[in-house]
């Protein structure tokens, strides 16, 4: 069975569908991590687990999809947040 990927905003959509607010630093905290303490987002395709680190997902549903070179850092430097003001771009 073949199933479809999730569009882009399904991935931001998801990542951002089990946080909380870290009141002192404004952070959006993901409740989903992988084994390194990282906010994802995990889906089904194929019978496969598929895995999208989740700050990439927002930033490309709010802005473009990122190239795989492409780094894009948190200013608050916590691997848990989704919050989108806090991405900044670097090449």
């Amino acid at each position: 069975m073949t199933t479809t990927p999730l569009s882009v905003r399904e991935k931001a959509l998801r990542a951002l569908s089990r946080v909380t607010r870290d009141q002192e630093t404004g952070c959006l905290i993901s409740a989903t991590l992988d084994r390194k303490g990282r906010a994802v987002v995990r889906y089904q395709m194929d019978g496969q687990t598929i895995r999208v680190l989740a700050h990439r997902a927002v930033y490309a549903a709010l802005h473009q999809p990122l190239k795989p070179y492409q780094a894009l850092r948190r200013r608050c430097g916590d691997l848990r947040c989704v919050e989108p003001t806090h991405f900044t771009l670097t090449s």
